[in-house]
């Protein structure tokens, strides 16, 4: 599934370059009280499950990989496996290996964890890099006005949700959380700004063609010969008509 290879993943997760990672586990900002932390190269996350969720997980399996393989813009999180791992002495840990929606790293300026809500949905005090809520985000997109939506951007997105949502309802599941991610694209700030200087240019073009329209139309009104329309400087001279004239 999205061309992520056996060998990859197996290179991604190597106990030696992972062992820092693993330290820096922490809890879930959910519920759940699940851990997590990120392979050492960011492509993915692992977070351990209880026995139910590895149910409900392993029951909905052949319909989840089916609704991915037809809807390819899915919004629903990329799950890549499900292990046990067994240790003697031990109780079993269920993991769950999961694309890393969050790969650029240095290019991210804010992640929100959105659930549709403003109660009890504010980050009061926080850093560059923390999650925020969705009282952050309405505060933040004033700012920085970075929902600047296409009209069909928001149509694909909006059906894709709903595609989503489907599923999701034939397996009694709810996702409960919307993960935004606002990324800055330095390719895109050099085409806006090439953008913005075409469109002065574009005006000012516009701008220069309608003063030679409107110069074009008074200097062809001013040497239009009227006499061809039988209209002179004698007939246009009211004076010479009659005041009684005027009056009927």
């Amino acid at each position: 599934m999205d061309g992520i290879r056996s060998e990859e993943i197996r290179e991604s997760l190597s106990t030696e370059k992972n062992r820092k990672s693993v330290f820096k586990a922490k809890e879930s900002a959910g519920k759940s009280g699940s851990f997590f932390f990120f392979s050492f190269d960011r492509k993915f996350i692992i977070k351990t499950m209880n026995e139910n969720e590895k149910a409900v997980f392993v029951k909905a399996l052949p319909s989840y990989l089916m609704h991915l393989r037809n809807n390819q813009n899915s919004l629903i999180a990329r799950i890549y496996g499900v292990f046990t791992v067994e240790m003697e002495d031990i109780s079993p840990v269920h993991l769950l290996l999961m694309a890393n929606c969050a790969r650029s790293g240095s290019e991210i300026e804010n992640v929100f964890d959105l659930k549709g809500s403003v109660i009890n949905r504010e980050v009061k005090h926080y850093s560059p890099g923390d999650c925020l809520k969705d009282i952050n985000l309405i505060q933040i997109a004033v700012e920085k006005k970075f929902l600047n939506w296409q009209r069909e951007d928001m149509r694909v997105i909006m059906q894709q949700m709903l595609a989503d949502i489907i599923f999701l309802c034939a397996h009694n599941l709810m996702d409960y959380s919307l993960l935004l991610i606002i990324e800055r694209n330095p390719d895109w700030e050099v085409v806006s700004k090439q953008r913005a200087i075409l469109r002065k240019q574009t005006l000012q073009a516009r701008k220069a063609t309608l003063k030679q329209m409107k110069d074009k139309t008074e200097e062809s009104l001013n040497s239009t010969d009227l006499s061809a329309f039988g209209i002179t400087e004698q007939s246009m001279d009211l004076s010479a008509i009659s005041p009684n004239l005027l009056k009927t």
